[in-house]
């Protein structure tokens, strides 16, 4: 295969440029007996943002969905769930398609050992790690190459642009901060400096001041 994995997690992670899920995803429970597969359960992760992560023999999948999609997320917990507390257990894969790619690659993940969900200030996030040796990538054999490739090389170069945009931005927003601080600061220091030095002093009896002479006396 001429794409990596780096670059179909490029690809496949968080939300395009109009805001939409970059890839789609789906949970499946099902038995294989030789050569005869049943379907038990399955559950879509509709509407959630995708983000693949690998570290070690881990391979990390989580799904944010937003409140309208709270259903969906309670369906797919509870499958996860549900299959990691059996005692005699099914089949669980993952089987994750990153839309840019149009079907051509799309990425399965077995062996599920942990799985996880809460609620964050905006969203729900749905946790679940695999082994890195059992997640397949699999490709269509009519694929083409050359213009896979393309695609995912104009976008990651997006992306990076994008970056480096987001970055820009960020730094000179820093600076100018730095620099309203900086002249906040000293404006204070102005202040502070100009009230200790003209700062009323109590005037004592017989005190001299300016070559006079007061003297303060009750009638």
């Amino acid at each position: 295969m001429n794409i990596t994995w780096d670059e179909i997690m490029h690809v496949a992670n968080g939300v395009d440029e109009d805001g939409y899920p970059r890839s789609a995803a789906n949970i499946i429970v099902y038995r294989a007996d030789n050569e005869e597969v049943s379907l038990d359960n399955q559950c879509f992760l509709k509407g959630a943002e995708i983000n693949l992560y690998a570290k070690g023999a881990c391979a990390v999948l989580t799904a944010d969905f937003n409140a309208s999609h709270y259903v969906d997320y309670q369906q797919c917990k509870k499958i996860c769930i549900t299959y990691l507390m059996q005692e005699e257990r099914e089949n669980l894969s993952v089987i994750l398609v990153p839309l840019l790619l149009k079907g051509n690659i799309f990425v399965v993940f077995h062996n599920l050992f942990f799985a996880d969900g809460y609620k964050d200030d905006k969203n729900y996030r749905l946790i679940l790690c695999f082994e890195c040796n059992d997640v397949q990538i699999v490709e269509n054999t009519d694929i083409d190459y050359d213009q896979i490739s393309f695609e995912v090389l104009s976008e990651v170069k997006r992306l990076d642009a994008q970056y480096e945009m987001e970055l820009s931005e960020a730094i000179e927003e820093e600076k100018k901060l730095i620099e309203k601080t900086t002249k906040d600061d000293s404006f204070d220091q102005l202040i502070d400096d100009f009230n200790r030095m003209y700062e009323p002093k109590e005037i004592n009896d017989y005190e001299d001041r300016d070559g006079y002479r007061f003297s303060f006396e009750e009638d």
